[in-house]
């Protein structure tokens, strides 16, 4: 699977399918209840994982993805672990 990103084009994931971007599709357009949904399904620790990936893989090619996957992880935190945002 790839997930397809605007600014820097495609970028391989190891972990297919776990943020279950629909094919023509940019991870950072889907919506907040999306991932809520993934971490109900998915658990929180692996959807985290993933965005932390996309956070730490993009930091130098694409900082605004980068970004976008840094506050989706922050707003994630304090629905699903208030107690450490």
């Amino acid at each position: 699977m790839k997930l397809y990103i605007k600014t820097s084009g495609d970028i391989e994931v190891k972990n297919e399918g776990l943020l279950d971007v629909p094919e023509g599709k940019s991870v950072d357009e889907l919506p907040f209840s999306h991932f809520v949904r993934l971490v109900d399904s998915k658990g929180y620790e692996e959807i985290m994982r993933g965005l932390n990936n996309l956070n730490v893989w993009n930091k130098n090619k694409n900082s605004s993805l980068s970004t976008w996957a840094e506050n989706m992880m922050s707003k994630l935190k304090k629905k699903f672990r208030p107690d450490e945002a």
